[in-house]
């Protein structure tokens, strides 16, 4: 595999840093590796790089597994915004 592909930005181990910007998250340009257990700069190399990608059937358990936890922050929310309607009839009358 070409050196450019084992980046510590491409590898599993690498977690990048983040900075809160105005309206966004603002990615930093080092990271933490948790193999080494150290910070490291994106564009580092080294010889126990590893694949970042997570089989399909784990990503499909993933958001399967979310859909409940989404549902309950969506039904909470409606709640909240009949509740909300119903008061303001009230005021108005």
């Amino acid at each position: 595999m070409n050196q450019d592909h084992k980046k510590c930005c491409y590898c599993g181990s690498f977690s990048a840093y983040y900075t809160r910007g105005y309206c966004c998250l603002l990615k930093e340009n080092n990271g933490y590796c948790s193999r080494h257990k150290k910070i490291t700069e994106k564009n580092e190399c080294c010889d126990q790089w590893s694949h970042r990608r997570t089989s399909r059937k784990r990503r499909i358990r993933t958001v399967v597994n979310a859909i409940p936890e989404i549902y309950n922050k969506i039904a909470v929310i409606e709640q909240m915004l009949k509740e909300d309607a119903e008061l303001q009839k009230l005021i108005d009358n």
